[in-house]
């Protein structure tokens, strides 16, 4: 799934990306008080290895590598796995690890086989599927009427929580990534508090400010 494309298929996602800024701060300060993977790092929420490589790769997918680094590269999965265990209510939390269960259904159904052997290339399929350019407009308004129900209504069950649970995903990776201090800092325009005012600039050939 190419960047643009995926970027394109956001949705009801980018609701949550708007607000980053009010608690960016408390997701950063709780993600500094472990250390990377590579050092020991320890999920809070995501214990199971295999959860945690799924939401890696799909959180990849979503946003891959290109000539910036990708959702692996800056390590957004520490970034959900701390808004998840910290942020969310329990109601929320609740509501996550169901969508979870629901996508683990859907995915191996989808691709016949169990969800932690399957390829990046079988990932890939699934969720161009699910949220796809290829999902047409009247599809994707009714799957966001129904994840805006409270509960899941009779019946739609496994569809209520697939897809908040996706929204949820591809809010978090949008995040997670534009937060990191890799991308904050090195591929938009950075400009740190405090500074210098200047009331009238020519933004003419510059970035998206950064909101780390």
């Amino acid at each position: 799934m190419k960047r643009r494309t995926a970027l394109k298929t956001i949705g009801l996602g980018m609701g949550a990306t708007v607000s980053l800024g009010t608690f960016l701060s408390t997701i950063q300060s709780c993600v500094s008080e472990k250390e990377s993977s590579a050092d020991g790092w320890k999920a809070d929420y995501f214990t199971d290895p295999n959860q945690q490589k799924l939401i890696v790769e799909m959180s990849d997918i979503i946003l891959p590598a290109t000539d910036t680094p990708g959702a692996k590269d800056v390590e957004v999965i520490k970034y959900i796995d701390a808004t998840v265990a910290r942020i969310y209510d329990p109601k929320t939390v609740e509501r996550f690890g169901k969508g979870m269960d629901a996508c683990v259904k859907a995915l191996e159904a989808d691709q016949g086989g169990k969800y932690s052997d399957l390829s990046r290339e079988q990932l890939t399929a699934f969720l161009e599927k699910q949220m796809g350019a290829s999902v047409d407009p009247a599809t994707h308004k009714t799957r966001r009427a129904l994840i805006a129900e409270k509960e899941a209504p009779s019946g739609q069950s496994d569809e209520y929580y697939l897809y908040s649970f996706l929204d949820s995903l591809k809010s978090l990776t949008i995040a997670g990534f534009f937060g990191s201090e890799v991308i904050g800092e090195q591929h938009l325009t950075y400009d740190p508090i405090p500074g210098p005012y200047q009331g009238c600039i020519d933004q003419n050939g510059m970035n998206t400010y950064s909101l780390s």
